[in-house]
C-alpha cells in the first residue's frame, strides 16, 4: 500500500512539473533521446514477451521530470545547480548515517535476512545512490574549487557508510577513488595509467570471474590461482550460481532478450531478485542489441567528457570505472544509474561550453 501511494505521489508530482515545465523542454537532447530509445527498446521486448511492468513507465517518467527540473537550470548557471543537488546528495547520505549509527530500526526491514535503510532497501544497493551524488559533487567542483571540502566530506561518509554496513565491493571501490583523488587526479599521466588498469580489471572480471564461474566456460588457471591466493571459495556468495542461471536465460533469448523481469520472478529463475552483474542483466532484459545499443550510448557520452582536460574530468571518468566495477557484483537501480548519466552528460556539455 505504501509502495503504491508513493508511485501515485511521483506520477503527480511529475505531472505538475511537465505543466510548469514543458515550455522549457526540448525532448529531442541527445540524453532524452537516449532514455526514451532505452525504455522504448525494453518495452517492446517487455510487451512481446508478455512482462511489461510500471517501472518500464515510472522510471523514464521521473528522468525526463529531473531533466525539467534542472536541464535549463544547469546550462544557466551548472555550477550553482550541482551544488544544490550535491548538497541533497549529502544531506541524505549524513542523515543515513546517523539513522545506521544510532537508531539502526528505523526503517522496517524489507525481509528477515536484510535491513533497510534511508537510501536503498539495502546495504549492497549503497552504491547505487553514492555515485550519482560523488558525481554530483564533480560538476560542483568543475565550476567552485572551494566545494572540494563538501565533495571529501561526501566522500568520507560514503566510505564509512559501505564499511560500517559491510558492503566489500563498494568498500574496495571507494577506496580505490579515495586513493585516485588524493594521488592521481592532478598527474594526467598517473591518471590515464590507473584508469585504464581499472579498465583492464573490470574485463578480466568480467571473462575470466563471471563468464568462467558462470560454469557455462570452463575455469581457468588464473582464477583458480586467484582464489587459491586469497583463500576463499570461487562463489562470490553464492553469484555464481546466479551467474549460471542467467546466462542460461540468456542463451535461451540471446537476440532480444526477455525483457523487463520482477523481483519475484528472479527469485524462482535466477536464486536472486537480479542477476548481480550489469552487462548480464542488459544481456538478460535487451539481448545482444540493448548492449551495443547501451555501448555505442555510453562511448558517445564519453567521448564528449575525454575532450574536457581538467582534474575533476579525469575524476568524473575515474569514478564511473569504478562504478562499472561495482556493477560487476551488483545491479544498481536504472534511474539512479541514468541520473548518473544525465550528471556526466552536462558535466561535459556545460564544461565544453565555458
Amino acid at each position: 500500500m505504501a509502495d503504491m501511494l508513493l508511485q501515485i505521489a511521483a506520477i503527480f508530482s511529475m505531472g505538475i512539473i511537465f505543466l510548469l515545465r514543458i515550455r522549457h523542454f526540448y525532448v529531442l537532447t541527445k540524453y532524452n533521446l537516449s532514455i526514451l530509445l532505452i525504455f522504448g527498446y525494453l518495452s517492446v521486448v517487455a510487451i512481446q514477451n508478455g512482462n511489461f511492468y510500471r517501472s518500464l513507465i515510472l522510471i523514464p517518467l521521473m528522468l525526463i521530470a529531473f531533466q525539467l527540473l534542472y536541464g535549463r537550470q544547469m546550462r544557466l548557471n551548472p555550477g550553482e545547480c550541482f551544488k544544490i543537488i550535491a548538497d541533497i546528495f549529502l544531506l541524505f547520505f549524513l542523515l543515513n548515517t546517523f539513522l545506521m549509527v544510532f537508531v539502526p530500526d528505523f526503517f522496517p526491514a524489507e525481509s528477515s535476512v536484510s535491513k533497510s535503510y534511508l537510501i536503498s532497501t539495502n546495504y549492497n544497493q549503497f552504491g547505487g545512490a553514492i555515485i550519482p551524488g560523488l558525481l554530483a559533487g564533480c560538476g560542483a567542483m568543475s565550476f567552485d574549487k572551494t566545494y572540494r571540502r563538501n565533495f571529501e566530506l561526501m566522500l568520507l561518509v560514503s566510505i564509512f557508510m559501505v564499511v560500517y554496513a559491510g558492503s566489500m565491493t563498494s568498500t574496495i571501490a571507494l577506496t580505490l577513488i579515495a586513493l585516485y583523488y588524493l594521488f592521481a587526479k592532478d598527474n594526467r599521466t598517473l591518471s590515464r595509467i590507473v584508469s585504464v588498469g581499472i579498465a583492464l580489471v573490470i574485463v578480466f572480471i568480467f571473462f575470466d570471474f563471471v563468464l568462467q564461474l558462470s560454469k557455462i566456460f570452463p575455469v581457468g588457471g588464473l582464477t583458480e590461482n586467484f582464489f587459491t591466493l586469497v583463500g576463499k571459495d570461487a562463489t562470490f556468495s553464492g553469484r555464481t550460481y546466479i551467474w549460471t542461471q542467467t546466462m542460461i536465460s540468456v542463451l535461451n533469448s540471446p537476440l532480444t532478450g526477455i525483457g523487463w523481469y520482477s523481483g519475484e520472478w528472479a527469485e524462482l529463475a535466477l536464486g536472486a531478485v537480479n542477476t548481480h552483474n550489469i552487462i548480464l542483466n542488459i544481456l538478460l532484459q535487451g539481448g545482444v542489441l540493448f548492449l551495443a545499443f547501451v555501448i555505442i550510448a555510453v562511448v558517445c557520452l564519453y567521448r564528449v567528457l575525454l575532450q574536457i582536460k581538467t582534474h575533476e574530468s579525469r575524476l568524473v571518468m575515474f569514478i564511473s570505472l569504478c562504478y562499472l566495477l561495482m556493477m560487476q557484483f551488483e545491479v544498481y537501480n536504472y534511474f539512479m544509474i541514468c541520473l548518473s548519466m544525465f550528471f556526466v552528460y552536462n558535466i561535459a556539455i556545460c564544461n565544453r561550453h565555458e
